[in-house]
């Protein structure tokens, strides 16, 4: 934590098996993120995030490939693929003043970069990059058992094979505690 510019927070994890002293199935996974000190609007809060991250994929064997699923699809049905990829996701947060029979709202809207390519390939090829915005509400109450409720609209933009699409999601959530989700209430 640094006064006067917020969180930083980053990792390195590194992994595979060895098999007749060869590695394989291998992976480095490097994460970086970043959020901003409470910033006043008015009776609004805001908050700057920023995620990036780093796979590579080493002699795979089972999984040969990284997916990068979400809402890219040929026309065939195929996924981007490749053994590296490096993602930026920018999000701003607006922590609202509403309270509606203990329900808290914040809206936020962002944007995530991809690059996902294989071996050989130019990594920042225009074909190998996807770029996606996003928008949405997150309500959260805490007498619930799933406090965190958001409703999440996301817009897939155009790239080379892949044609845009839209997506409109509801999901829940715990929170995490020291690293892990946590699965029960605590009591007091």
């Amino acid at each position: 934590y640094y006064d006067r510019s917020g969180y930083f927070y980053g990792d390195v994890t590194v992994g595979g098996f060895r098999k007749t002293n060869m590695w394989e199935d291998g992976v480095v996974n490097i994460n970086g993120r970043y959020f901003s000190n409470l910033m006043d609007a008015g009776h609004t809060k805001v908050r700057q995030f920023v995620n990036a991250s780093y796979v590579k994929g080493y002699n795979r064997t089972v999984y040969q490939e990284l997916l990068l699923g979400r809402g890219w699809r040929t026309a065939k049905g195929f996924v981007p693929t490749g053994d590296e990829r490096i993602t930026l996701g920018l999000e701003t947060v607006y922590f609202t003043p509403w309270y509606y029979y203990g329900f808290k709202f914040a809206l936020y809207h962002g944007a995530d970069f991809t690059v996902i390519s294989k071996s050989g390939e130019k990594s920042f090829d225009r074909k190998n990059m996807f770029p996606s915005i996003k928008a949405g509400i997150r309500m959260l109450n805490d007498n619930l058992v799933f406090p965190t409720l958001s409703i999440d609209v996301n817009y897939y933009i155009r790239t080379a094979d892949y044609k845009p699409s839209l997506s409109v999601g509801v999901s829940t959530s715990l929170p995490r505690l020291f690293g892990a989700p946590q699965n029960f209430k605590p009591q007091v």
